[in-house]
């Protein structure tokens, strides 16, 4: 968690790391789309659904590949809620 300069908004920074092959350049660019996979027994929604539920929420994620290697997964979320669109539950 780092401070925010003023005027900004707090947010938490979830980072995951791996250390296997990386994630493919072909796949980076469009890893967050509905459909993308590189399993042969995957639906490819699983990352497209990460991201809407993120942004949904204020925030955003970000991937890509480490220098030495595996990928890194880096997930933003807003403290204070930010401005998340989400549903009013009727409450």
């Amino acid at each position: 968690l780092e401070r925010p300069p003023l005027g900004e908004t707090p947010m938490l920074r979830i980072s995951l790391r791996d250390s296997g092959s990386g994630i493919a350049p072909e796949v980076l660019e469009n890893l967050f789309d509905p459909f993308v996979t590189t399993r042969s027994r995957g639906t490819g929604l699983g990352l497209s659904i990460a991201y809407r539920i993120i942004k949904q929420h204020g925030g955003w994620i970000e991937a890509f590949n480490n220098p030495d290697k595996g990928a890194t997964f880096k997930i933003f979320l807003p403290l204070n809620g930010g401005n998340a669109d989400v549903p009013n539950s009727g409450d």
